[in-house]
């Protein structure tokens, strides 16, 4: 009898299912509508992230409604076209969007060895050219990592790729012009540098 039941998830079952905020969304224009992502502080690090959604209807702004952060709801958002209320926003958003990008990436080549490549990168690619980066980097101190072997070119590869898709959703579906797109995502790395290596925790407790 278990067997017979189990039948039908080999079938459509659960396909239809969707975040019931993007089937609410569907009705309004995506000019309507902007979210905004809050990180409130806690005593080391951040709670749990939340997404506010702030829509204009009938000309009128409607208060706004609290989701908890999800990253799938956040693509999905981002694909529909749905800026932040602000660049500030934008960044603390994209922040969370590189971290859920580089996730695979660290659980594939262990934390180590991940931040020794991704600071690299960071390093040789033009980020450190940014002045919110570059006050990040100065309490970052991570090994230089082993290149020898595939994992060097291919962990740098993976990361490059996510930031590049990332890159990619500011200018194409959230349409910003490059020069401001390009701010974001600095600013969107200096925030993940910040709470990957704890350096605002560190300065504030005198460790750094």
């Amino acid at each position: 009898m278990a067997k017979q039941s189990l039948r039908s998830f080999f079938g459509n079952k659960g396909e239809s299912y969707r975040h019931p905020l993007l089937t609410f969304l569907e009705r309004f224009p995506a000019d309507r509508v902007e979210i905004e992502t809050v990180r409130p502080k806690d005593l080391l690090g951040f709670k749990g992230a939340k997404i506010y959604l702030h829509m204009t209807v009938d000309e009128k702004p409607r208060p706004p409604a609290e989701y908890v952060w999800d990253d799938d709801l956040n693509a999905a958002l981002v694909a529909r076209g749905i800026r932040s209320i602000s660049s500030e926003a934008e960044k603390a958003r994209f922040g969370l969007a590189l971290r859920a990008g580089f996730r695979r990436i660290e659980s594939r080549y262990g934390d180590g060895f991940f931040n020794a490549v991704l600071v690299l990168v960071i390093r040789e690619e033009g980020f450190a050219d940014d002045e919110e980066v570059a006050a990040i980097l100065k309490h970052v101190s991570t090994n230089r990592p082993h290149m020898g072997g595939n994992a060097y070119g291919d962990c740098r590869a993976m990361i490059e790729h996510a930031i590049s898709d990332r890159a990619k959703e500011l200018t194409g579906p959230l349409k910003y012009p490059q020069d401001e797109a390009t701010g974001i995502l600095a600013g969107a790395m200096a925030r993940y540098l910040d709470e990957r290596f704890t350096v605002t925790d560190r300065i504030r407790l005198g460790w750094s």
